[in-house]
């Protein structure tokens, strides 16, 4: 009974490796996705996921059946961190496939259901991926290529991949003509590296990129401006001019009703309506964002920011 226990327990809990490179070898041998979870010894969110998330049944099964799992202090694996990851070390979970290469990145806590499915896009981008990759190798000129290889990194959330890709076809396209075709994928490439950019609290090079991205494309022949203006906006919010990252909002939807980002735009001018200290603007934006956009992936952290306005902590200041 005591074997038959024990039995069970493994059954039901995922098989972490520990060594890094054993788990590497096994996913190499048996054609199977790496996860590579990092933690931080004693930080709740990290136990929390490990509480919450990896002793699901639906995350071991799926765990257990498509991939190789091992877990690694981050700052042990500082380097492994910052090339997949990016910045020092913390919590996160990285899939990697039998290259090495970094299929899906998922920074910081994720319950079941989000974690359920960054492995499923994993498994179903995989391929993709790899086609997109020997495309870019087999053309290591045709910038178009290239740019297949980024955006399919970007759609599948291995964004420090993405960044590297996207830099790369700034570079080669340096010295290409402004009136060729080619141009437009320098353009869109610095679209993304300005999102990217201000994502990591970078506005100074987040600057310099839509700057050349305006001077690519004056006319919105690309047509990315919509883009252009929330990513400005998103600047000025990170640079703590809010009344400004407002009406920039309030321009980029004057000037693009139908935008596909419309609803980041108004959960980003709700919590930048809260940091300017007016609570019942921001309530009334993000209440609206829930009405008109059920179907946005957003509505998760537009609830979240709905109940902190609703109920701060004890010690939040603006």
């Amino acid at each position: 009974m005591i074997a038959f226990g024990i039995l069970l327990l493994a059954q039901d809990a995922v098989p972490w490796r520990t060594d890094l490179q054993e788990a590497k070898a096994q996913s190499c041998r048996e054609k199977k996705l790496l996860l590579v979870q990092f933690f931080v010894a004693g930080r709740p969110a990290s136990q929390a996921m490990e509480e919450e998330t990896f002793r699901h049944p639906s995350v071991v099964r799926e765990l257990r059946e498509q991939f190789v799992s091992v877990r690694v202090e981050g700052t042990a694996q500082a380097g492994l961190f910052r090339d997949t990851v990016g910045g020092g070390s913390g919590l996160a979970s990285a899939i990697l496939d039998e290259t090495g290469d970094a299929v899906s990145v998922l920074p910081g806590y994720a319950g079941r259901e989000a974690f359920l499915g960054f492995l499923s896009k994993a498994i179903q981008g995989r391929e993709r991926l790899r086609e997109a990759r020997e495309g870019a190798l087999a053309k290591p000129e045709d910038l178009a290529a290239l740019h297949a290889l980024a955006e399919t990194y970007h759609e599948l959330g291995s964004l420090r991949r993405a960044e590297e890709s996207f830099g790369r076809i700034v570079a080669r396209g340096e010295d290409r003509a402004p009136g060729s075709g080619e141009i437009r994928w320098v353009a869109f490439a610095r679209e993304r590296l300005a999102r990217l950019r201000i994502q990591r609290g970078k506005n100074r090079e987040a600057r310099e990129h839509l700057r050349e991205y305006l001077r690519l494309d004056p006319d919105n022949r690309f047509g990315r401006h919509d883009r252009i203006l929330f990513t400005e906006a998103l600047v000025l919010a990170v640079e703590r001019r809010l009344k400004e990252s407002i009406h920039q909002v309030e321009a980029a939807l004057a000037r693009f009703p139908s935008a596909a980002e419309a609803d980041q735009m108004l959960l980003l001018m709700g919590w930048v309506e809260h940091e300017d200290g007016n609570d019942a603007r921001a309530l009334s934006i993000l209440e609206g964002v829930l009405a008109r956009y059920p179907d946005s992936p957003w509505l998760g952290l537009t609830r979240e920011r709905i109940a902190h306005i609703k109920n701060p902590p004890p010690d939040h200041s603006h």
